[in-house]
């Protein structure tokens, strides 16, 4: 598949745009548009980013109930691919420094509720597997972050396949932690808009893919970097967010209107 090929794949992908004001309450939409504009980029390059690290948040408590009958762990594994300059690692950056100072700072709370320290939350010093960073574990919800996917693969292309759990336990989950369960694992990987069509076109006999979520983030407008001042910093809400969820079991549920713009 040449390079225009490639690029049509890419362009097809970015025509279909999520509506993240009908996904999100007017509040929190507003609030996540904002954090956007301050990082110079598309809302599209942050909701993903976003989405896994909030879910780390959670912790395993938590449940999504998709219909009646299925409920889910809020751990999530996606890959959001974007034109070069549109800040994809500027995202990831922030992201990642948002989540480890979250951590950190509950770490220095449950040090001091516990004299034994909190041994389940800290991240291993481990060498990670190439581009990996182990971000956070937050009560055994660990967080992956992936700066470009495709550098990964291009070091697993002897391995009968990189979308296969066995495979991403090797490559991205042995080095940190115990391999013997894929429970509390959140992954967000970035990669180039040229690298998508031969990402997702790599062997899936686990049907792992199935389980990812792909976005093709639209290309950004000019865009003014500026934080409104009544603007929550992203580590405040990721702490409110972990405070949440802290003790008590919680289950979400889709609303109607976030079922037909995903269907769509």
């Amino acid at each position: 598949m040449n390079m225009d090929e490639r690029m049509e794949i890419f362009k097809l992908a970015q025509s279909y745009k999520i509506s993240w004001d009908l996904v999100l309450p007017s509040a929190v939409y507003e609030v996540v548009l904002a954090h956007a504009q301050s990082l110079g980029c598309d809302l599209d390059v942050l909701m993903l980013p976003l989405f896994v690290s909030v879910a780390s948040f959670m912790g395993q408590n938590t449940k999504i109930r998709v219909t009646e009958s299925w409920s889910e762990p809020a751990n999530l594994l996606a890959i959001v691919a974007a034109r070069r300059g549109e800040r994809k690692s500027t995202v990831l950056s922030h992201v990642k420094k948002c989540s480890q100072n979250t951590q950190a700072e509950h770490q220095i709370q449950e040090t001091k509720d516990d004299e034994n320290g909190s041994p389940d939350t800290e991240l291993k010093e481990t060498p990670f597997f190439y581009d990996v960073t182990e971000t956070c574990n937050v009560r055994g919800s660990r967080l992956f972050v992936i700066d470009n996917l495709e550098v990964v693969l291009k070091h697993v292309t002897t391995l009968s396949s990189f979308w296969n759990m066995s495979t991403l336990q090797k490559t991205v989950i042995s080095p940190c932690c115990d391999t013997s369960s894929a429970g509390g694992i959140n992954v967000i990987a970035a990669a180039q808009g040229l690298d998508i069509s031969e990402i997702i076109n790599y062997p899936d006999p686990g049907r792992l893919l199935d389980r990812v979520l792909v976005l093709c983030a639209r290309d950004a407008e000019t865009l003014r970097i500026s934080l409104k001042p009544s603007t929550s910093p992203m580590q405040t809400i990721l702490q409110r967010v972990y405070d949440m969820h802290n003790k008590d079991e919680i289950t979400y549920a889709f609303s109607d209107d976030v079922f037909q713009e995903f269907e769509r």
